[in-house]
């Protein structure tokens, strides 16, 4: 998805100029950033939140974004 990839690629750009997690999760809250909604198959829709520590590293050592896969 087009605009996933671009916030990702923010996300390693930020985190590169900032060199923080805390840094880089208020900045993203500040841009209003929230994590990808989707809606389970019972029909619960989950996601849309700000991103936190943990969600940030989980992005941040993704194999894939990390171009090893």
């Amino acid at each position: 998805v087009p605009a996933e990839a671009d916030m990702v690629r923010l996300i390693f750009d930020r985190y590169r100029e900032l060199r923080s997690l805390p840094a880089l999760q208020r900045d993203l809250r500040e841009r209003g950033f929230v994590t990808r909604r989707r809606t389970l198959a019972t029909g619960r829709t989950v996601g849309g939140i700000p991103f936190s520590v943990g969600a940030l590293v989980s992005l941040l050592r993704n194999r894939t974004y990390l171009g090893e896969i």
